[in-house]
């Protein structure tokens, strides 16, 4: 199986065996509270504000490996105000808590602001940092907001000076794949196209271990050390791979051309780093110019395409017998109102015209329908359906492995009523049966869903015992699953 890969260019990447900051020491917990506009009016500059600086903040210490970061959304419900940040940490046992407000002045064309922060200590019960920080609200907010993470940092990891390196995400080869950043654990942003950058300040010396997922499916995962100052250039490629099997049913005598992608590509070959996220055209040729196949796919991150080639002409023959089980609503005149169902035996024979479409018959037995009526007591009745159907598949085609489809049901039933103690048949019944179904392919296992038609009105006359008694049944619709082994035969 391919694996994917990954290029990770580490620039002045290097270990140390004296880390700057503790390892493995306890998580202390930190609540990051939403900024809080205390302006006299609102203005769009806020927006700025409120994503920048939370965000900022907040992608740098969730990744801390030892500071245990409130989710934004968890955090966002909290009153986190000036007065009541005791109360908020104790009652969610945080050991730090950042408080932001701030007011925005000047014209709109040159807006400036003035950022308070607090930060407030379980340990030593009070704020142990509180500052005003007076920026413009254009590249200087950037450094200002660097030197307020500082300020944050300071008491929380109790060190003087704080050490920084980055992340530099670029260079990103995916095509239409998606993809969500994760590092340590702590979701970081959506990573959409090949011209996905992104920048991150982090704490030096520390071990990042970043995962790139797609959905609940882990793609990659790898780890990343750097030292103070030093950047890691991070740069990923999505890859597939595509394998043309053996043409089947190849005609000894003529000659094929397979093209994948314009180029062309011999019987078993399998290609390799091929960039995912993309659609490619298979094509192939019965020379010198005769088109016999064309189809679109798209390869996504990891897959590996097989392109099977079946050169059986078509219409070809195929049969399927299988297993079923259907269901039946009954009611009837003497209060009957009932569900019941039964296992069956089914046959079918299928001729595809053509890839995609056929047409065949059916013949299918059913026994074991045990119906309680009121008046004349528990009936017995078997089933005997023959019929033809119609199909087309709306998803692939005979040739693939994997093929899906729907079709038309028209056939003859006949129903043979009978007292379930003394085997005295009571009454046969005749119908058109007319409905549709669902098929699914997977190689040779088919599987398939009927809706039918159910039987007419029936008069059950019990004569041999209540002289008169009469009983009308009617079943609605059937239901009816089916399970088959579907083989060619020529």
């Amino acid at each position: 199986m391919m694996r994917l890969k990954i290029l990770v260019i580490l620039l002045f990447f290097c270990t140390t065996s004296h880390p700057l900051y503790a390892q493995n020491v306890k998580k202390m917990k930190l609540i990051l509270g939403q900024p809080i506009d205390q302006s006299a009016g609102k203005s769009a500059a806020a927006d700025k504000i409120n994503v920048l600086l939370y965000r900022t903040v907040y992608n740098f210490t969730a990744i801390v490996p030892f500071l245990d970061v409130l989710e934004p959304a968890a955090a966002t419900n909290l009153p986190i105000r000036e007065n009541n940040m005791e109360t908020v940490a104790v009652n969610n046992q945080s050991d730090f808590i950042v408080y932001w407000s701030y007011k925005i002045s000047g014209s709109q064309n040159n807006p400036q602001a003035e950022i308070r922060q607090m930060v407030w200590s379980l340990g030593a019960g009070k704020i142990v940092q509180e500052k005003v920080y007076t920026t413009k609200l254009d590249v200087t907010l950037i450094d200002t907001i660097d030197l307020m993470l500082e300020d944050i940092l300071k008491p929380v990891l109790n060190l003087g000076s704080i050490k920084t390196a980055f992340l530099h995400f670029q260079n990103f080869q995916i095509g239409k794949e998606t993809y969500d950043l994760w590092i340590n654990s702590k979701y970081i942003s959506r990573i959409e196209g090949d011209n996905f950058g992104q920048k991150m300040k982090v704490l030096a010396d520390q071990v990042y271990r970043i995962e790139l997922k797609q959905g609940f499916k882990e793609v990659t995962n790898f780890t990343v050390h750097v030292l103070p100052g030093e950047a890691a250039s991070i740069s990923y490629k999505a890859v597939a791979a595509v394998k043309l099997l053996p043409f089947e049913g190849k005609d000894a005598f003529k000659q094929y051309l397979a093209l994948f992608d314009k180029h062309v590509m011999l019987e078993g070959d399998v290609w390799s780093g091929i960039p995912a996220g993309k659609e490619y055209l298979f094509e192939l040729y019965e020379l010198p110019t005769n088109q016999i196949a064309k189809k679109a796919f798209y390869l996504s991150d990891g897959m590996v395409k097989e392109i099977n080639v079946n050169l059986k002409a078509f219409p070809r023959f195929y049969t399927s017998l299988g297993f079923a089980y259907h269901f039946e609503h009954f009611t009837g005149s003497d209060g009957l109102d009932k569900n019941t169902g039964s296992a069956d035996i089914s046959f079918n024979a299928s001729y595809f015209l053509t890839p995609a479409f056929w047409a065949g018959m059916y013949f299918d037995y059913s026994s074991g329908n045990g119906l309680d009526l009121n008046i004349i007591g528990k009936i017995q009745n078997s089933a005997y359906m023959a019929g033809l159907e119609a199909g087309y598949l709306l998803l692939g085609d005979q040739r693939e492995a994997v093929k899906f489809g729907a079709g038309i049901h028209l056939g003859y039933s006949f129903f043979d009523i009978q007292m379930s103690s003394d085997n005295v048949k009571l009454y046969e019944s005749q119908n058109i049966n007319v409905g549709l179904f669902l098929n699914l392919n997977i190689s040779w296992v088919q599987l398939r869903l009927y809706v039918i038609s159910g039987m007419k009105s029936l008069q059950l006359q019990y004569v041999n015992y209540v002289q008169g008694v009469n009983a009308d049944i009617t079943s609605d619709v059937i239901v009816r699953i089916n399970f088959a082994l579907q083989v060619p035969l020529f």
